[in-house]
């Protein structure tokens, strides 16, 4: 079995130390970025078979890095679980509809996190 790999994408470096921690004790080998712009400079060296993008962030939302990344060739089929504080129900609706596989509210649980990994990192 081979080790699945995760990029998480998150301005908060809270939020990111714990996804990181979450997923690295479940097996998972971790790649993490503060902002979009960093997130497509560590996809220059990988290809994670799944990507954790906040949706809000400043200067690039998570919903735009999506968008992109669905248009790019060698990352269109890496499924993207968006992660959000934002309870509104329409920005969920168009994380969906752009794309993402699943979305985690914030504040998850640990299990949540793992579940909604596991689940889209076939």
């Amino acid at each position: 079995m081979s080790t699945k790999s995760v990029l998480i994408i998150d301005d908060d470096r809270i939020i990111l130390r714990l996804m990181e921690t979450v997923l690295q004790k479940a097996g998972f080998i971790v790649w993490k970025a503060r902002s979009v712009d960093e997130a497509w400079v560590a996809l220059e060296g990988a290809t994670p078979d799944v990507i954790c993008c906040d949706l809000m962030m400043p200067e690039v939302t998570g919903i735009d890095f999506l968008r992109a990344a669905t248009r790019h060739e060698r990352f269109a089929s890496i499924p993207v679980i968006l992660v959000t504080a934002a309870g509104n129900p329409d920005l969920i609706a168009e994380a969906l509809a752009a794309g993402a596989k699943e979305y985690i509210p914030k504040p998850f649980s640990k299990q949540q996190l793992l579940t909604a990994v596991e689940c889209v990192a076939v």
